[in-house]
């Protein structure tokens, strides 16, 4: 038993040792050096002000414009200052291949998914042999 624990352990760390190649390298760029980024953040603040010529200056449609083109600039800074990686649609991607340095993009978020759903498909029988166990005890005229 040890024997086997010990070639599983060293196994394991052989394999994170290895070093990673990322298949996005030379594909994805960090979203604030990418010129598609920008541009698309750009093409997204334009359309925004081109609406907001139409109204006066205080007035409500104005002012809730200009908030929306605050939070537009907001989110693409906080995609530029994460560690987000954009293709060349200038739209940020999800890396998938292990690496802990994306494990807040897929790993955690997946972790929580899969526990919500247990908890939910564990409800689920609980609930399902409840009304099983209920029909047997009518049957028998117990309830």
């Amino acid at each position: 038993m040890k024997n086997k624990l010990s070639v599983l352990i060293t196994g394991f760390l052989i394999l994170l040792s290895l070093p990673k190649s990322s298949f996005a390298a030379g594909v994805l760029v960090d979203c604030d050096k990418s010129p598609a980024f920008a541009k698309r953040q750009g093409a997204a603040v334009k359309k925004l002000e081109a609406r907001l010529a139409k109204y006066e200056v205080g007035t409500p449609p104005y002012l809730a414009l200009q908030s929306q083109i605050d939070r537009t600039n907001a989110r693409f800074k906080n995609y530029g200052d994460s560690a987000l990686l954009c293709g060349a649609d200038g739209l940020p991607h999800l890396i998938v291949d292990g690496d802990f340095k994306h494990a807040g993009e897929f790993m955690l978020p997946g972790c929580v998914f899969l526990y919500t759903a247990g908890w939910i498909g564990w409800s689920v029988v609980n609930i399902l042999a409840l009304l099983h166990l209920r029909r047997i005890l009518r049957r028998r005229k117990l309830l």
